[in-house]
């Protein structure tokens, strides 16, 4: 049993430094994979389900507003410069 929870407390180390949109791709699997954990569950599964496909949604409308800031950055720039 110390085994099992030496192997489970162990700090793990990122492999990749965390930018800005690492996190949220982060946070969209954990959402997709508590979707499908959520139909096991057989009382409150719906709920479950149902939250996370909400925040699943909000997490990728978050993704798309920061690219298209991005887009728009890149768009004014070239603008500028043909100007």
């Amino acid at each position: 049993m110390l085994i099992v929870h030496k192997i489970l407390m162990k700090k793990k180390q990122r492999t990749v430094p965390l930018d800005g949109d690492a996190w949220i791709f982060d946070a969209m699997n954990i959402a997709k994979t508590v979707v499908s954990a959520s139909k096991l569950v057989p009382v409150a599964g719906p709920f479950i389900e149902g939250g996370a496909t909400l925040f699943y949604s909000a997490l990728e409308q978050l993704k798309q507003m920061k690219q298209n800031k991005e887009d728009f950055k890149g768009l004014s720039e070239a603008i500028a410069m043909l100007l």
